[in-house]
């Protein structure tokens, strides 16, 4: 088992960081050339470090490997050059922490036949002022926040957390760990720490207050996941560390540490109306086509023109079966034949999809049982059990390429692909892999069929394995709920609160994909609340949609939301920044929008910056409050100068 208690430290592999600041020439050296982050490693013998003169905090992490439901540590020999350090562990393999472009590659590499389980790093951070720390949920829907450090790990809690999928995952209280990323500290001084690839295992982030200024910190990729490795072959993942004053150009180092398509081939943010918070799973074709000239009319007032690529999606509900993506009888004419009279109106036709799940009522699943995972599945809120593709196997990929390509030569310019966690469910598939090697399988099957130039936004996605192969990612939760009884829940604040809580988590993911946080509804809530869902909507950056029924909306509604300085923002391709990532009160756990039956209050950071500079502060809260100098109306947001 790996030491706890780290003071004077005599191990043998070690990777120490301290507080960044102005770094000397002598620190860098080695890796002067890559000029990306001034938080680059330093090799040292049996250390790796990024140093500070002023040294306000300080990290040591020590690595492991988890073979058999067991934590491994290194061995005494250890092996270092100016490019990696490389250690055995004890006849199992070996392992390699290598620094590169500001972060670090773990990698492991069997030297007998092994079942590999994990790898981490793990040691005592010492810090002081700490407010809270991030709890990022798994998937795009997942609930995202900072809370306390008021409630300790507790082993049972964190394997059943790490267990959990679908809904359950969702509504997390996120005191365990968070996933992919995290970081800790104050607005003064902050620690982050996130995986920037996800090939093969899931990564999470740990940490557990130990004293006043003491926090155990543990890095790990793997969860759950096992991995037959034979002599020679290897597993490797990627963190990115950083340590100081300034969390903002820590979140701004670790986006420019992940690799996204964004980077290679830009696409312009999601422009138009979507369907599903008006029409829902109910959508016919004669009521979408009722909605093209208002959603024309809308545009066109606020100078959007059919040069600026304006989309109408068809959400869920146009399909036979998810899994038989054909169009049912509420579509007489046919995807080719709206997407034709949508061309001729000036739009383009977007198109939801679930490709990775299959209805077990479906022609698909009576036809092909071998196609589906065994014994996995996706349990919807209903309670309804739907399977999962196994894009391991060659009849599967040929059917899930030809779906796309059928869908794209009927006139689809836009792809919506949605519930993508379960291709990342773990299962025992045709070809032995984990839940992200199938993932990453499955989402290149779907970019190649899509070609290089049709966009694609992404839903219900963990976000490091999808930026490669996607344009967009919705950021958060949906913003509304199909209504159930009485009309309840309706749209309004619990539901835009919490999903500006989550943008405010997932900043730097925004900076390199598209951020899509839902649109601004229309309809229900007051004026104050409207425009603050707009804004929220335009601090993600990536995406300016409607999803109301504009011929039933009062006129006056119109001119609510979606003026030009929203406008400009939220279609800049960049996300907002906040003046302090930590809310006024920082919660013990999260809640979620459903909580208090509608009613529960999401703690969320209130002055949020524009890409254009502009601030705007936003008040979830039922009464007037003092932001940034200025008395801001009960669940309202205002400009501040």
């Amino acid at each position: 088992m790996i030491a706890r208690n780290i003071g004077i430290v005599s191990l043998p592999f070690l990777v120490q960081i301290y507080a960044c600041g102005n770094q000397d020439s002598k620190t860098f050296s080695r890796l002067s050339q890559s000029q990306e982050s001034p938080k680059s490693f330093q090799l040292n013998e049996r250390t790796i470090q990024v140093l500070d003169p002023s040294k306000q905090s300080h990290i040591e992490l020590e690595p492991s490997v988890k073979f058999n439901d067991r934590w491994v540590g290194v061995a005494p020999d250890c092996f270092t050059t100016d490019e990696a350090q490389t250690c055995a562990f004890a006849d199992f393999g070996t392992l390699s922490l290598e620094p590169k472009a500001g972060s670090l590659k773990i990698k492991f590499t069997a030297t007998r036949s092994v079942l590999l389980q994990g790898l981490s790093l793990q040691g005592l951070l010492q810090m002081s002022g700490a407010r809270g720390w991030l709890s990022n949920g798994f998937q795009s829907w997942s609930q995202t926040g900072l809370v306390s450090f008021k409630e300790k790990p507790n082993a049972d809690a964190l394997r059943k957390a790490l267990a959990q999928t679908g809904e359950a995952e969702v509504y997390r209280g996120g005191t365990e760990f968070s996933w992919w990323y995290s970081f800790l500290g104050s607005d003064a001084l902050s620690f982050l720490a996130g995986a920037t690839t996800a090939q093969t295992l899931r990564s999470y982030v740990q940490f557990e207050k130990q004293g006043d200024t003491d926090y155990m910190v543990k890095l790990i990729s793997g969860a759950g996941e096992q991995v037959a490795l034979e002599p020679g072959q290897s597993v490797e993942e990627t963190w990115f560390m950083a340590l100081g004053p300034s969390l903002q150009e820590h979140l701004d180092a670790y986006a420019q540490a992940m690799d996204s398509r964004k980077q290679r081939k830009p696409q312009a943010p999601l422009l138009g109306w979507n369907s599903w918070y008006n029409l829902w799973d109910d959508v016919k074709e004669s009521d979408l086509r009722a909605q093209i000239d208002p959603i024309l009319s809308f545009w066109q007032q606020r100078g959007k023109l059919a040069s600026d690529a304006l989309t109408l999606t068809l959400d869920d509900g146009w399909q036979e079966k998810w899994g038989d993506w054909n169009e049912n009888s509420k579509f007489p004419g046919k995807l080719a034949g709206l997407a034709e009279t949508l061309k001729a109106k000036g739009l383009r036709l977007g198109l939801w999809i679930a490709p990775f799940l299959v209805d077990p009522d479906s022609r698909t699943a009576r036809e092909h049982p071998e196609w589906l995972v065994p014994e996995i599945y996706y349990a919807n809120p209903t309670g309804k059990r739907f399977r999962v593709l196994d894009v391991s196997q060659t009849a599967v990929a040929e059917h899930l390429q030809a779906t796309i390509r059928r869908l794209l030569a009927a006139g689809v310019s836009q792809l919506k692909i949605d519930f993508l966690f379960a291709g990342a469910l773990e299962g025992r598939r045709f070809k032995p892999m984990t839940g992200m090697q199938a993932y990453h399988e499955g989402l290149r099957l779907i970019r190649e069929a899509a070609g290089e130039n049709t966009p694609i936004f992404a839903v219900g996605a963990p976000p490091l394995a999808t930026f490669s192969y996607v344009d967009g990612w919705r950021v958060g939760g949906d913003i509304a709920f199909k209504p159930a009884f009485l009309g309840i829940p309706r749209p309004g604040v619990p539901f835009i609160a919490n999903q500006a809580r989550s943008l405010a988590g997932r900043q730097p993911f925004c900076q390199i994909t598209l951020c899509d946080a839902d649109p601004a509804l229309l309809r229900s809530a007051d004026q104050g609340m409207v425009q603050a869902g707009a804004w929220v909507a335009a601090a993600a950056g990536g995406a300016m949609v409607l999803s109301d029924n504009l011929l039933e909306l009062e006129k006056k509604r119109w001119d609510w939301a979606y003026d030009l300085k929203q406008l400009s923002n939220g279609l800049s391709s960049q996300p907002a920044r906040l003046e302090s990532y930590f809310p006024a009160e920082v919660p013990d756990s999260l809640n979620s929008m459903k909580d208090g039956f509608f009613t529960a209050r999401a703690h969320v950071p209130e002055i949020w910056v524009m890409p254009d500079g502009t601030r705007v502060a936003i008040n979830f809260e039922h009464k007037a409050k003092m932001i940034g100098g200025r008395e801001v109306p009960a669940e309202s947001s205002a400009i501040l100068p």
